[in-house]
């Protein structure tokens, strides 16, 4: 992968946050708020029947938004960015498909060895453009690189619905 800025990704980091992203050194760029029921239901139950979520993430000064709608055995989620549409993530949890449209373009997810570390590809040149990794000592961490012409906020929108797809 090109250039691109790395974060850390962590799910259910406690005290009220559902997510949070903060940069290589630690300090934080933005935070999720935790929905209670429902991402206690999503978290456990929702590879069969999944909540709708909302989810907002600002950072420095854009807001990314992340929508899903009541779902069973499988997911339709919504991301936009400063309330304009970006991408629509289709996932299909008996087949681990998703079907991924940013911008009009498609892109592919692959999964390495034990979805411990994921890409996220460009279909028409396979250029990867997001690259997740699992942190050996937090396995609700991920390392995440984005790269640059992607969009932070994009790839960081992608990487929280691979995360709740996989249970994090």
């Amino acid at each position: 992968m090109t250039s691109g800025l790395t974060t850390h990704l962590i799910a259910n980091a406690g005290r009220g946050k559902r997510f949070l992203l903060t940069n290589e050194d630690g300090h934080e760029l933005g935070r999720v708020k935790n929905h209670g029921w429902t991402n206690l239901w999503n978290q456990f139950l929702g590879w069969a029947v999944a909540m709708p979520i909302h989810d907002e993430l600002t950072v420095e000064g854009m807001t990314l938004t992340v929508e899903s709608k009541t779902h069973l055995l499988s997911g339709k989620y919504r991301l936009e960015i400063n309330h304009q549409p970006v991408a629509l993530v289709v996932t299909h949890n008996f087949q681990n498909g998703y079907l991924i449209n940013v911008k009009n373009e498609r892109y592919q997810l692959k999964a390495g060895l034990g979805n411990a570390s994921f890409q996220i590809i460009r279909s028409a040149d396979q250029t990867p453009v997001v690259s997740m990794r699992q942190q050996i000592d937090d396995p609700d961490a991920f390392s995440v690189t984005v790269n640059e012409s992607f969009g932070l906020l994009t790839g960081i929108g992608l990487a929280m619905i691979i995360m709740r797809e996989q249970g994090k």
